[in-house]
């Protein structure tokens, strides 16, 4: 039904028995990173309905969706009682809840093949509902979300400091990566880089939550790059907050990826300053 360009598995389960209440399924707590859930508390209602659910669970950096229907009575005219219900996992590995939500939204296969059944509102209404919460119960992320933010040009950076004015020269003392970017409704043009460097990567897409998903390209040349199809953390960015895969040499100082994700939990928004986004990524 698609094309299998992430790692991924997708178990189908019917079973007969009675399942009380949706299962998220754990490992050692040690490994656990997060879950996501309904989040009543929300005040929505479930748009699966009152005998269905999605969960996720990020484990040891791979992100597991289960979606569960609730028993129903299949005892028909035999007299016995029984009833069936199902579970389908879907499993995207080295890939964090956010950038795995953000794989959902973007790629409505992906969603059908979860439920097994096409939705023509796919997952963005599950998504809508869905908390997320650590190991040990504290929310994921912070807001406001990047995908919140009015249109307008923005610099975060994966530091930390109590002034959102921090001057050009302390942020170069202090070090890390920086990005430049504008934002105009839910698409973002920009540039990702450490402070110490002027080239960087260019980067394109929509954004959903603190997550980009669209393509990037370099500003220099690389010796090396990923051109499989499992995402990986592009060298060029240390922090392993900007993942690519597909990688194609486009000119002889030029890489481009038609699949990244830029993912910005973590950083810190800070004063725009005098930066400015770029107009366009190279082709």
């Amino acid at each position: 039904m698609f094309n299998r360009s992430l790692p991924l598995t997708l178990t189908g389960v019917a079973c007969l028995g009675i399942i009380a209440t949706p299962v998220i399924v754990r490992a050692e707590t040690s490994n656990l990173a997060a879950t996501c859930a309904f989040d009543t508390g929300m005040g929505k209602p479930n748009p699966l309905g009152m005998r269905a659910y999605i969960t996720a669970v990020e484990v040891n950096g791979d992100t597991t969706f289960t979606y569960e229907q609730f028993p129903a009575n299949v005892s028909g005219k035999t007299g016995v009682a029984a009833t069936i219900a199902q579970r389908r996992m879907l499993t995207f590995y080295k890939t964090t809840t956010a950038e795995a939500r953000e794989l959902l939204l973007q790629n409505p296969a992906y969603y059908a093949e979860l439920i097994g059944n096409k939705d023509s509102a796919g997952f963005k209404p599950v998504n809508d509902v869905l908390r997320c919460q650590t190991a040990e119960g504290k929310p994921l992320e912070k807001s406001p979300k990047i995908a919140n933010l009015p249109d307008g040009t923005y610099r975060f950076w994966n530091g930390k400091t109590r002034n959102s004015n921090i001057s050009d020269a302390a942020l170069l003392k202090q070090g890390g990566i920086l990005v430049v970017f504008k934002k105009q409704g839910s698409r973002i043009l920009g540039s990702v880089s450490r402070i110490d460097q002027e080239a960087g990567v260019c980067v394109e897409g929509m954004v959903a939550g603190n997550t980009m998903s669209g393509f990037a390209t370099t500003y220099q040349a690389l010796k090396k790059f990923n051109k499989s199809d499992t995402f990986e953390p592009l060298v060029v960015i240390p922090d392993g907050s900007l993942k690519t895969r597909r990688g194609k040499q486009i000119s002889n100082d030029r890489v481009r990826f038609p699949s990244a994700l830029l993912n910005l939990n973590g950083y810190t928004k800070i004063d725009t300053a005098k930066s400015q986004a770029p107009s366009k990524c190279p082709r």
